[in-house]
């Protein structure tokens, strides 16, 4: 399938959030101070959004390009040494 799937329901709420915000937005423009103020937070959340946004790819290509630049660690298990670990309790003898 090539695009998502939308619901009318989710297209619907989309369409009234917008609206909302368009009329909280003339409201601000005809000077009222509460409309100026949650335009200005709704602006600020939107600007956050999108610094938060672009600093995590940032660091992203960074880590996948210095990534490509190191040697991949061999896989080895932590608990294991050079040797195997003392024995506390020596194994029985077979005597046959």
């Amino acid at each position: 399938m090539l695009l998502p799937r939308f619901s009318i329901r989710l297209i619907l709420g989309f369409t009234a959030i917008c609206a909302i915000v368009a009329y909280v937005g003339a409201h601000a423009v005809e000077g009222k101070a509460w409309a100026m103020g949650v335009i200005a937070s709704v602006g600020f959340l939107v600007a956050a959004t999108f610094c938060y946004v672009g600093l995590f790819l940032l660091g992203w290509i960074i880590s996948s390009v210095f990534g490509l630049v190191r040697v991949p660690d061999r896989p080895h298990s932590p608990f294991a040494g050079a040797s195997p670990p003392p024995q506390i309790i020596e194994p029985p003898q077979d005597s046959l």
